[in-house]
């Protein structure tokens, strides 16, 4: 990747500074790009990776023993969105490979752009569902656990009322890419090209007249929103609601309320004590640098570092994806007994059947003896 040199238009990448400032700002800058030019080099890997695992993690968690809560049924919709999250890496990677090994392969095609926006809104949406979900999970939790007699906050805890948040947040970011999605405009323009006599058309995502006007105005409000909407609010309201959970966990178990489910609910509290770090060190910087990225629309050196860690932090939400697997076969022993029934194509549950039977069997055949020696 080819690092760009500000040094050769300070003014143009860094507007309004003198040249001091203006020369620190360049040397982070290509700091920046260099570090995370290397870093990126590894995102394909994860991505696949990420892919993959996701998808055995998808099977286990639509395995009858597992989906018999909400929760559970929360996590495969994360695990849905988190795989859809990926295909924006995966165009990326194709169109790359795709340049490098045919040099008359025209990238910027108006098919190839129209499916390049689509998937960024694609990764967006995802990306807005994916700490919703996540938060509705510790919510629920919560609720359920403070409210342990309580029938009406105990149906929280069933399948149906995961349908509904699922449904609510899915329809929610949805709304909000449909709005954004007019935003754009796919605009074309001649070049020269080496591969043939006349100059090639390409294709490029440009802001529309409405985002445009009034010094980007609209976008500025949207991104801002979105990022708040999207990262920073979940972010912030993430650990508040685990901080509550813990606090609701460590009441019942002095009430002794819950002492039959305390393993299950320290676990899954585990998880979400877990989430919420992960929100704090990914998810909300990645939202203030939403947030503020427009707003230095005509500085362009401050513009590409931000550019820069947007990537690094997508390329962190990607490999945090993994975890999700890991984190849930480590805490929760059903998830183990589910995989090892997956893995071994149900004959572990099989034998654990028969075993059953078996002793059953044996019970019931020691009891008639037991009757028949108790009658003589």
């Amino acid at each position: 990747m080819e690092v760009f040199d500000c040094r050769s238009d300070l003014d143009f990448c860094f507007p309004g500074y003198d040249k001091s400032t203006a020369l620190a700002y360049c040397d982070f800058q290509e700091f920046v790009e260099k570090f995370s030019s290397r870093i990126l080099n590894y995102e394909s890997y994860i991505s696949v990776a990420s892919f993959f695992i996701n998808i055995f993690h998808f099977i286990i968690l639509t395995r009858k023993p597992i989906r018999t809560s909400s929760v559970n049924i929360i996590m495969t919709a994360i695990a849905i969105v988190e795989i859809l999250s990926l295909f924006y890496n995966f165009k990326t990677s194709i169109l790359y490979w795709l340049r490098t090994n045919y040099k008359c392969f025209n990238s910027n095609s108006h098919a190839s752009v129209l499916i390049d926006l689509c998937f960024i809104k694609l990764r967006d949406f995802a990306r807005r569902c994916s700490p919703w979900l996540c938060l509705s999970i510790a919510m629920i939790r919560a609720l359920v656990i403070r409210n342990p007699m309580s029938q009406k906050f105990e149906k929280l805890s069933m399948p149906r009322a995961s349908v509904v948040v699922i449904f609510g947040i899915l329809s929610i970011s949805l709304f909000m890419d449909i709005l954004d999605f007019f935003g754009y405009k796919i605009a074309s323009q001649k070049n020269y090209s080496p591969c043939s006599k006349d100059d090639k058309l390409e294709y490029a995502i440009l802001l529309s007249k409405l985002y445009s006007k009034n010094d980007g105005f609209l976008i500025k409000l949207y991104s801002t929103s979105n990022a708040m909407i999207s990262h920073i609010i979940p972010s912030i309201l993430f650990p508040i609601v685990t901080f509550f959970l813990v606090n609701v966990l460590r009441k019942a178990k002095k009430s002794r309320k819950l002492v039959s489910k305390t393993d299950s609910n320290t676990k899954s509290t585990k998880i979400i004590i877990y989430t919420a770090i992960i929100f704090l060190i990914v998810e909300l910087p990645l939202g203030i640098n939403l947030a503020i990225i427009w707003f230095f629309n005509n500085s362009v050196g401050i513009k590409l570092i931000l550019d820069q860690f947007e990537a690094l932090f997508y390329m962190l939400l990607t490999a945090n994806t993994i975890s999700h697997f890991f984190v849930c076969f480590v805490l929760s022993s059903q998830y183990r007994a589910t995989l090892i029934d997956v893995v071994s194509c149900g004959i572990s549950f099989q034998k654990n059947r028969i075993g059953n039977l078996c002793k059953s069997r044996k019970s019931s055949q020691q009891n008639v003896i037991t009757v028949n020696a108790i009658s003589i």
